[in-house]
């Protein structure tokens, strides 16, 4: 194994800097820990008690029926009533405002799914970063991405 020179200044800075991008991504109003639940859309339509609506996923997509007094903004644009999504793209996804929070649609393994995400969920106002040792160079190893399709 060869061994390749490493500037260790640059390194963890270069670290600190992804750990610091990463933790705000994580604790953004509507990132990851604002998740307050994963639906796993069928076809037989749902209401769950943290969005909107009644939702429910077919072949042509995600559909959801708001009742009266219920609002989605898709794209900028207030929805009411009956709101088809269409197909969406495998890892794709669309989201949808409501009050304070949004309605993350999906595709997941090859699954519709429905991620409310609420900027006052627990897991994102208790949240004080993420615990990690010093960045050491000798953990940097040379490699190859290769993403499976």
């Amino acid at each position: 194994m060869t061994t390749r020179e490493i500037d260790r200044v640059a390194f963890a800075e270069q670290w600190r800097q992804w750990h610091a991008d990463h933790e705000k991504r994580l604790a953004d109003p509507h990132g990851f820990l604002a998740i307050t639940s994963i639906r796993w859309l069928t076809e037989t339509p749902e209401r769950f008690e943290d969005a909107p609506g009644t939702w429910s996923a077919g072949r042509g997509g995600v559909t959801v029926v708001l009742d009266e007094g219920e609002e989605l903004v898709v794209d900028g644009v207030a929805v009411h009533g009956r709101h088809d999504f269409g197909v969406i793209p495998e890892r794709g996804g669309v989201f949808a405002g409501f009050g304070d929070a949004v309605a993350e649609v999906a595709k997941r393994g090859g699954h519709h799914i429905l991620r409310p995400r609420h900027p006052d969920h627990a897991l994102r106002t208790r949240f004080h970063g993420v615990p990690a040792y010093t960045p050491d160079p000798a953990w940097a190893i040379p490699g190859r991405f290769l993403a499976h399709d």
